[in-house]
């Protein structure tokens, strides 16, 4: 499956590009381990006005993610 073909990530670049931060829990891989971020997007403006930059902003909240799992 392409992330990158899918509604929500559509949507989530369109809310950027329109200038609403967008935030939420990332799954990735680091070196064969699994890990969770929470991601704060933030679309930054040029000196013309326009959205030209994202500056994300990440919290490591693994540890966190593996507590819940643990007590389901």
């Amino acid at each position: 499956d392409d992330i990158t073909t899918s509604n929500a990530y559509e949507l989530f670049w369109s809310k950027l590009k329109s200038g609403k931060s967008q935030m939420g829990g990332h799954q990735y891989y680091f070196k064969g381990k699994e890990k969770w971020l929470y991601e704060t997007f933030t679309p930054i403006k040029d000196e013309n006005g326009e959205y030209t930059k994202i500056v994300v902003l990440a919290t490591d909240i693994s540890k966190v993610r593996e507590k819940i799992r643990l007590k389901k």
